[in-house]
């Protein structure tokens, strides 16, 4: 539809030609108004779209599709206004169907004009985007979970390696103290205390990396034939001056004979460890 085909025509031959050229544009709503804004005609779009029939709106005011505080803002006669001014008005915003709802909707209100540019009506269609707003809605709320994650791993892989950094020291400074000759019984404790807090600290660290690699997929498994006796007494050693500190009973039972699988002897270790834990 455009004004060449609408210069010629009274306001019923344009309703006549309107009726024809929309009937199928169900996708979107279109309607014709008069210089004050009054509906002369719309399509079955328009009627699927905000519920009303043709016979409820034909003569109303367009502004009545408007949002109470676009109305009050004055956002109907700014349309009219930019439309007279520049040809054509595009907005963003939203409308209110007969029953009250709301959608978001793109709209171009366009003036028509007859072969001496005097005003004869004009043309608004409009166009639902309320599922692309929900999909931006969505797709942003996804990249901000995929950054905040990102952001996570990032975090935990540096608090890891700024936490292994000072137990080297520690553990080194330990043995040293291990090797001078004592027999004072505080200063043994104190050493046992010290020896199994830090270990306590490398599993927790090992925890964190290990975390860090599973989520980036980075985390690899050295499968091995391993005799599943020898690395549970290795974890109930590690995990034994944990359960004397906390005065827990702690026994294992395990079988005579050997029991062989194919597996990580360090990751099986260390879900034996967490486990006991």
């Amino acid at each position: 539809m455009n004004e060449d085909f609408l210069s010629h025509l009274s306001t019923q031959q344009i309703g006549e030609r309107f009726d024809l050229l929309a009937t199928d544009a169900k996708e979107y709503a279109i309607f014709l108004l008069e210089q004050d804004g009054r509906l002369i005609c719309w399509n079955a779009g328009a009627e699927r779209l905000f519920g009303y029939q043709s016979s409820e709106t034909i003569g109303q005011h367009f502004s009545r599709f408007f949002s109470p505080e676009d109305v009050r803002n004055g956002q109907p006669e700014h349309e009219i206004k930019t439309a007279l001014a520049e040809g054509r008005a595009d907005s963003v915003r939203w409308q209110v169907r007969k029953d009250g709802s709301r959608f978001w909707c793109h709209a171009t209100l366009t003036a028509l004009r007859d072969e001496h540019k005097q005003l004869r009506s004009f043309a608004r269609v409009m166009h639902d985007l309320t599922d692309s707003q929900a999909q931006d809605v969505q797709k942003k709320r996804g990249d901000d979970l995929a950054d905040a994650n990102r952001n996570k791993e990032e975090f935990m892989a540096l608090l890891s390696h700024e936490l292994r950094s000072p137990l080297a020291p520690i553990l080194n400074s330990l043995n040293i103290l291990r090797q001078m000759k004592t027999n004072d019984p505080i200063i043994e404790q104190a050493g046992n205390i010290i020896s199994r807090q830090v270990m306590q600290m490398v599993s927790l660290v090992d925890d964190l990396l290990d975390i860090s690699r599973i989520t980036k997929g980075k985390l690899r498994l050295t499968k091995e034939r391993v005799e599943l006796r020898g690395v549970v007494n290795r974890a109930a050693e590690s995990v034994r001056p944990l359960m004397d500190a906390r005065k827990h009973d702690f026994s294992v039972s395990l079988p005579t004979k050997p029991i062989w699988v194919e597996a990580d002897p360090a990751r099986l270790e260390q879900i034996f460890v967490n486990t006991a834990q």
